[in-house]
């Protein structure tokens, strides 16, 4: 709109260059997506959740009695602990800003039954209210990593170790606080002899909501266990020794494993001298998925309650139809421009969000289909919903089932690495979509036959043939493999006992074509691969002293299919039992 009030139309050709560039963003959204899903964990706090509340709503809710009463445990907990001081807002330095305080509800549900046990409030500051410079800088703040937590999990079923879960009670406060700042008075509580017109709350110790809040907690946690005598991991920051015990930490849950149950017990009451520890017993529900041993020599991971919330959400009834794969065999998801529109009720990139934090957490099997339909989640269509509908009739007949880790001793790693050379390549969308070009990678990474991290995922570069493509999917997969050997050195070197037969970690990696083995083996390069960046030869080294060996399996044999292209039932489901467990 113009300054005399006529709105302006912008000529006809200039808005077709601007659809044309949208159309281009939409094109390489899968990218963008892709990078996210490399984080599994943080998918766990997107998306709608009817536990979750904001003030208003806690207060209009059936049980507004119980987050009442959570407020006033909350307040009074960060009264009784000095987390705060009442402040005069005349006594506020100049320059000093009040930010607000954001009340957080949360009903608390068991895993496996959905009853609640709790309600929650927390009090946290406005993070959007800090200014970089002034009152935070850095905020980066590092988690362990889902494979450092299923590998512990293996070694303690191979070994018999025991396990313990640990909760920091009220964690961020536990530390002090960065700099200075000050934060208004909660709504809905009364300080007696204090108005919220005259004063506010100094803060003492690093409350929750400030945008650096997860790394000084993490830095004032690294800083005691090293005072412990622990010693911080180099490959995982957020994995601890202290001699033949580990400790793995995201944010203020933790576990500890180890040989011995007196070390554990002697760990935590050290713990408990300087921070607010509470002992969970064995582990049971850990970031949201349900751990369990239906036998001594198995592990079972399984996150029912999310399949069930999703299932909810997308509308699919307990007796509607089910399916026998993930996907469907008989056509290829494409960006479909000329289809219907999406009519659906449920929020589509919501959905994707909670079926990538499933597949990255229990349900490799789903990783094709998953990341499929997160191609286009910038201009969903009619089509799309239905392979996403197609997927949950799948969930709906497998919701009880997870990841089976069973380990078997006479193996080490292995990755089992596949590539779809251009399968995507539809050449109606070809003009439109440049991403129908690119080849997808799956592999699995093993270790004593129990799934460690896997990932389907297309290839960031156009390749010129199936071995290019097998050959750069082959460097992909062992980039997370050499992460994985050198945790478990690291393991051993920092006392951690891992009997073997062999002096060395050992890596078989099966790949199904030849000319991407020969390349992996030999360095000569030829007119048709000298092309190759070099990024994709960090490997061979390894290769060259024996540490990787990189072996052919028959393309029936190769599990890792399961990842790269929609399968029919017989082979989807051989597949599965081999990288499931079922």
């Amino acid at each position: 709109t113009t300054r005399s009030g006529r709105a302006s139309i912008p000529p006809e050709l200039f808005m077709e260059q601007v659809y044309a560039v949208l159309d281009d963003s939409d094109a390489v959204e899968d990218y963008e997506l892709q990078r996210e899903a490399e984080d599994p964990i943080a998918f766990a706090a997107t998306g709608s959740d009817p536990d979750t509340l904001h003030y208003n709503a806690a207060m209009k809710a059936h049980d507004s009695e119980d987050f009442k009463v959570a407020m006033i445990k909350e307040a009074n907990d960060h009264t009784t602990r000095l987390h705060w001081a009442l402040w005069e807002k005349q006594n506020v330095p100049a320059g000093h800003k009040i930010l607000s305080a954001i009340w957080a509800f949360k009903r608390k549900r068991r895993i496996d039954t959905r009853a609640v046990y709790k309600h929650k409030a927390r009090i946290n500051v406005h993070g959007g209210q800090q200014t970089y410079g002034v009152n935070y800088w850095e905020t980066f703040s590092p988690v362990v990593n889902w494979f450092s937590i299923r590998l512990t999990l293996v070694l303690s079923l191979v070994y018999q170790w025991k396990t313990r879960q640990i909760d920091f009670v009220l964690a961020f406060p536990q530390a002090d606080v960065e700099c200075e700042l000050y934060m208004e008075l909660p709504r809905g509580l009364i300080f007696e002899g204090c108005h919220r017109d005259t004063h506010c709350l100094k803060l003492l110790k690093n409350l929750y909501g400030q945008k650096q809040a997860g790394r000084v907690w993490h830095e004032y946690l690294v800083e005691g266990l090293i005072e412990r005598h622990f010693k911080q991991s180099v490959v995982d920051n957020c994995v601890f020794y202290k001699g033949s015990t580990m400790l793995l930490v995201y944010v203020d849950d933790a576990i500890i494993c180890g040989p011995s149950s007196k070390v554990i017990d002697e760990i935590i009451a050290s713990l408990k001298e300087d921070y607010d520890v509470t002992d969970e017993g064995e582990i049971d529900d850990y970031l949201g998925v349900n751990v369990s041993c239906p036998t001594e020599d198995t592990i079972e991971l399984r996150q029912p309650h999310l399949i069930q919330q999703i299932l909810d959400e997308v509308g699919m009834l307990p007796q509607s139809k089910t399916k026998d794969k993930a996907a469907s065999s008989s056509t290829i998801l494409r960006r479909d421009l000329d289809g219907a529109p999406f009519r659906e009720k449920w929020d589509y990139r919501r959905i994707i969000g909670k079926l990538k934090f499933l597949e990255k957490s229990t349900r490799p099997e789903i990783a094709y289909a998953v990341h499929q339909c997160a191609r286009f989640a910038n201009n969903t269509r009619e089509s799309h919903a239905n392979d996403v509908k197609y997927l949950c009739r799948y969930l709906l007949g497998t919701k009880d089932e997870g990841l089976i880790l069973r380990p078997d001793p006479s193996k080490s790693f292995e990755v089992h690495v596949d590539c779809d050379f251009a399968g995507n390549w539809v050449k109606e969308d070809a003009m439109n979509d440049p991403s129908t070009a690119k080849s997808r990678t799956g592999y699995v990474t093993s270790y004593q036959g129990c799934p460690i991290t896997w990932a389907s995922k297309l290839q960031t570069e156009v390749v010129l043939s199936t071995t290019e493509s097998e050959y750069v999917g082959l460097s992909e997969s062992l980039r997370i493999a050499i992460v994985l050997m050198n945790l478990l050195k690291e393991m051993k070197e920092h006392g951690v006992e891992l009997p073997t037969t062999k002096p060395t970690v050992y890596c078989k990696l099966f790949e199904d074509n030849a000319g991407a083995i020969h390349i992996a083996k030999s360095p000569k390069m030829r007119p048709r691969t000298r092309h190759i960046n070099q990024k994709y030869h960090h490997f061979r080294e390894w290769v060259k002293s024996g540490l990787i060996d990189i072996l052919a399996i028959d393309t029936e044999e190769q599990p890792a299919d399961l990842l790269t292209k929609p399968l029919s039932v017989a082979s989807f489901v051989k597949h599965r039992k081999r990288v499931m467990g079922w």
